[in-house]
């Protein structure tokens, strides 16, 4: 009998081990799914990101190319008198400028960019903004993160505006 009861207890210990072996393998495997999962959704936002800066870039530099032939178009107005059309020339390039909004300037170019991009669509979009932004010179947290961290917050308010009625955002 006694060598059945230590028969038991061996059996009793070796399945307890075995299930501590068995919750160590899965917790290790839900930790990796979930950091996986966090990985993939904070390159789903950096990706998201970096198209609104390449967009803003883009655009930004079609600008500079541009700057010096809209100078000469408006002083060959000038030069003929045609005031009028000067004036109609500027505000359709006005008109252009107000889809650039360079709010921020915060010496922090990625947060600069994050920033520009996600308030001026708020703008776009009706969503009235009070903003302001310093950025400490050296943080303790990389600047991936910190744009991911912005881009997310804003994304949310933005999402949640859109679900409030237009005067009460």
């Amino acid at each position: 009998m006694r060598t059945e009861w230590i028969f038991a207890l061996a059996v009793s210990a070796a399945a307890v081990l075995a299930l501590a072996v068995i919750s160590l393998a899965l917790r290790s495997i839900f930790q990796k799914r979930y950091e996986k999962a966090i990985i993939d959704y904070q390159n789903k936002l950096l990706s998201q990101e970096m198209a609104e800066v390449r967009h803003i870039y883009k655009t930004m530099r079609g600008w500079r190319h541009d700057y010096h032939n809209h100078m000469q178009s408006v002083k060959a107005y000038l030069a003929k008198d045609n005031i009028q059309e000067a004036r109609q020339y500027l505000d359709h390039l006005e008109t252009d400028l107000d889809d650039i909004r360079l709010l921020f300037d915060t010496g922090n170019v990625n947060v600069d960019a994050i920033l520009n991009a996600k308030i001026s669509l708020a703008l776009e979009n009706g969503i009235p903004c009070d903003y302001k932004a310093v950025i400490p010179e050296h943080m303790t947290v990389s600047d991936i993160d910190f744009c991911v961290l912005i881009g997310n917050l804003i994304d949310n308010a933005l999402e949640a505006c859109r679900e409030v009625e237009k005067g009460e955002r």
